[in-house]
């Protein structure tokens, strides 16, 4: 099994979020559009008939539409509020989507993680600095699936590369963002796995990552069922470093439950989301079914971005002044 080896490298030279310590200078929002999805992007595709395109072209596309949007938000919102604006891309399908995002001066993330991995491995393994000299991203995200109860042996082994990984993202200057998802076992699966358990095990599953020495500088997690408990998964990770920058990712829900869920964020202090689906699946989907057309799909895109973005500066304007801001 191929493991991540860090490899030793120049310390990135394009903007950066970090501090000359690799570590987070300031804890200003972060307002990402995520659609560094690779196996979604592959099924919305397949299935649908041949095209004109084929199936890397067309969903290589679809990617510029995204970006397409979110400049879009970019070109609308002032001057002085863009600083947190940005994405998160894939190389495998949106190479040129990253590239063109640096030169538009947009927070770029993209992903470290193997796609269609049943456990996290890293997706260039020893070639991976390379790869990211390449970009420059400010923001190296891992996506991974972490059940406190799950088999031990298999988060010991996560936890190892992982560890590897925070510690090379430091050393180089790099920023590391830490998607943490924790998905029912099948013993645990129950209609209020959501409501009863997610949480509790969330809290488990950061004390066991922070433990192993995971620094990230970004945690990304899972929207809680009840408001109040935002501050609990808060509290959990700045715990363990006061400058840690904490976003909600939305999961695919609905565009209500979504700027919900980020308003109640930020009024507990969170530091900003990583929205993507919700964003961008019913108007890709409509686009390549032939129902709306490229223009009317980035607009539609755009509107729900900035919904987001809304949500989380109404989230902040009631946020009490004993939260940090």
């Amino acid at each position: 099994m191929e493991e991540f080896q860090p490899v030793a490298g120049p310390t990135p030279g394009g903007r950066s979020l970090n501090g000359p310590d690799g570590a987070p200078a300031g804890r200003g929002a972060l307002l990402l559009c995520a659609f560094d999805h690779r196996d979604y992007f592959e099924q919305m595709i397949d299935g649908r008939g041949g095209g004109d395109l084929s199936r890397f072209a067309t969903i290589a596309t679809a990617k510029e539409l995204v970006l397409e949007a979110c400049l879009l938000v970019r070109k609308r919102t002032a001057p002085a509020a863009r600083d947190g604006l940005g994405i998160f891309v894939d190389e495998q399908y949106g190479a040129h989507v990253a590239l063109r995002a640096r030169a538009e001066r947009l927070v770029l993330a993209m992903p470290a993680e193997r796609s269609r991995a049943g456990e996290f491995l890293c997706e260039f393994g020893e070639r991976f600095a390379g790869h990211l000299d390449t970009f420059d991203p400010q923001l190296v995200k891992v996506l991974v699936r972490h059940n406190p109860e799950d088999d031990a042996a298999l988060l010991n082994r996560q936890t190892a590369r992982l560890r590897a990984l925070s510690d090379w993202c430091r050393t180089a200057g790099r920023q590391l963002l830490f998607e943490l998802l924790v998905p029912a076992l099948p013993e645990q699966q129950a209609p209020d796995y959501v409501d009863r358990q997610r949480l509790p095990l969330t809290l488990r599953a950061l004390d066991q990552l922070i433990a192993g020495g995971i620094r990230p500088a970004v945690w990304k997690l899972e929207a809680p069922s009840r408001s109040g408990d935002f501050a609990r998964l808060l509290s959990a990770c700045r715990a363990a470093d006061p400058d840690v920058r904490v976003v909600v990712l939305g999961g695919g829900a609905d565009v209500d439950a979504t700027v919900t869920g980020i308003d109640h964020s930020a009024a507990a202090g969170y530091d900003g989301f990583a929205v993507g689906r919700t964003i961008w699946a019913g108007p890709l989907d409509a686009w390549l079914s032939g129902g709306m057309s490229r223009d009317h799909a980035i607009a539609e895109m755009a509107s729900t971005y900035e919904a987001c973005i809304a949500a989380y500066l109404g989230g902040v304007a009631r946020r009490p002044a004993e939260v940090p801001a």
